[in-house]
């Protein structure tokens, strides 16, 4: 038998035993076991983002209320202001109003009143040019 014939008949040998595909099976199983623990693991990393994600965004909200509250107290105790804070301010209550829309559970009306009192004086500042 020729070196040829030798090599050809034992790759027949292996490819033609039950342990040459036991081994491919073995490989393949592992590879897809592999792949289905790593979507688990991606899918468990982005709940978990999903889930910080909302919290800063909630936290933002509350953030924003606490400003806005604070504002408005030191506007009622006659403390002047800069536009440039008034703005800042403006734009905490729309970050406010739009997170209490998009999240009709988290608790509301809290900054009613406060709202409508800093729009109040602005526009009162704005009329009579009086801004810190």
């Amino acid at each position: 038998m020729s070196p040829h014939e030798t090599l050809v008949a034992i790759i027949v040998a292996v490819i033609g035993s039950g342990g040459f595909w036991s081994l491919l099976q073995f490989i393949a199983t592992k590879h897809s076991e592999k792949k289905s623990t790593t979507a688990k693991m991606l899918l468990t990393a982005q709940e978990g983002i999903t889930k910080l994600s909302q919290q800063i965004e909630e936290n933002e909200a509350k953030g924003a209320r606490r400003r806005i509250l604070r504002f408005s107290d030191e506007l009622t105790q006659q403390v002047r202001h800069t536009k440039d804070y008034f703005d800042d301010v403006l734009a905490d209550i729309d970050l406010y109003e739009r997170y209490c829309k998009d999240h009709p559970n988290f608790p509301n009306n809290r900054t009613l009143m406060a709202e409508t009192n800093i729009k109040a004086v602005y526009q009162q500042c704005l009329a009579e040019h009086d801004f810190l």
